[in-house]
């Protein structure tokens, strides 16, 4: 399917990774439960699985090989199809709910270096229950109050498609019949440890991937030797920002990190030659926050 759109167009611009199924078989096996002890129940039917999500990581792997080739300029955007299942689980499709799960967490995780790599956003819409011919019996199981509208479900995927600077990334928007619903970053429970568990270690990237992630907050040097703690500062370019740069970039031990909307202005390269990290942040762009705070002190 790719190469017949490349062989076409020459050039692929976005994926709706949108196919679905659901659990091919039970996994409770309640029919077995009198076999007896010698006889084993088959083998499960993981096509739920091989679909709803090993055909997303395929179809990324897939789209991420052509958006590199675009001719203007490579990249592209990826929207998966999750599902509420996959936040809240049902008892009735636990396969389904875990594979929408696992599709969800890998487009969380795998967002920033796609990114930082290929110029390629990914994001999830996560529908609620909608009409369709997967499975007979919806309008049975739901009230039509519960049901996702599909002008809803649309402009979930256009608030990914309209992103003109290809910057929302990592991101899931859920749909509950007319509105639209942002799931967060669940947040740390255990405030540091928690939250240092998600940082990219380089050493372990490269034995995977390669080379290195190019990631701004990822850790390069065993944690016994690293470097010096990072204070962001927000508004680093202006007055009041700017005497905090001038005051932490002198403290032994501190690390200064400049956050702007506008990194190749002529004040963000005056910090930058003068030692200081600039990063990009707009507060209208929660993906590029959450890249500017990681492994730092913000002021």
């Amino acid at each position: 399917m790719f190469q017949a759109v490349w062989a076409k167009w020459s050039q692929l611009d976005v994926l709706i990774a949108n196919a679905g199924g659901l659990d091919g078989d039970s996994k409770h096996v309640l029919r077995h439960r009198d076999a007896g002890v010698d006889v084993l129940p088959p083998k499960p039917d993981t096509t739920c699985t091989d679909i709803d999500f090993k055909g997303i990581m395929y179809g990324t792997t897939l789209a991420t090989h052509f958006m590199r080739y675009n001719p203007k300029s490579k990249g592209g955007k990826i929207i998966v199809t999750g599902s509420f299942l996959g936040v809240y689980g049902c008892a009735t499709f636990p396969e389904y709910c875990s594979a929408k799960a696992a599709a969800h967490h890998y487009v969380r995780t795998a967002a920033p270096v796609f990114l930082q790599k290929e110029n390629i956003t990914i994001n999830c819409v996560t529908p609620g229950p909608i009409i369709t011919d997967v499975v007979a019996g919806i309008s049975d199981a739901f009230a039509p109050e519960h049901l996702t509208l599909k002008p809803v479900l649309l402009a979930a995927y256009d608030h990914f498609l309209e992103d003109k600077n290809n910057v929302k990334t990592g991101q899931l928007i859920g749909t509950a019949h007319k509105d639209l619903i942002f799931w967060p970053h669940p947040g740390y429970k255990e405030g540091a440890i928690l939250k240092w568990y998600e940082q990219t270690f380089d050493p372990w990237f490269n034995m995977i991937h390669g080379e290195s992630s190019e990631l701004s907050d990822a850790i390069h040097e065993p944690v016994g030797s690293r470097g010096p703690d990072i204070i962001a500062v927000k508004g680093a370019t202006g007055a009041q920002g700017g005497g905090v740069v001038n005051v932490m970039k002198k403290v032994p031990g501190w690390k200064v990190r400049a956050l702007t909307r506008n990194p190749t202005g002529d004040a963000a390269k005056k910090l930058a030659k003068g030692g200081v990290e600039v990063i990009r942040a707009d507060f209208d762009d929660e993906g590029s926050l959450r890249q500017a705070f990681k492994v730092c002190l913000s002021v």
